[in-house]
């Protein structure tokens, strides 16, 4: 979020002409990464769960009600 109103800030920044498109670009950037190690921190964090509850055998967690695994 941090790096979004930075961005924005550095936006309206230029848009005034009080900044350049180098420094924008770098927001833009920043802003970027930042969601990219959100997202990336997210998806460490659900395979984290997904083997806690595969070896805790967690079957309603993993989607493996016992009636549905009738032979």
């Amino acid at each position: 979020d941090q790096a979004l109103i930075m961005q924005h800030a550095e936006q309206k920044r230029f848009n005034a002409g009080a900044s350049d498109f180098f420094l924008l670009n770098i927001r833009e950037e920043r802003t970027a990464d930042a969601q990219i190690r959100r997202l990336l921190a997210i998806l460490e964090n659900n395979i984290s769960q997904v083997n806690y509850d595969a070896a805790t055998l967690n079957l309603n967690r993993l989607g493996l009600v016992e009636s549905d695994l009738a032979f």
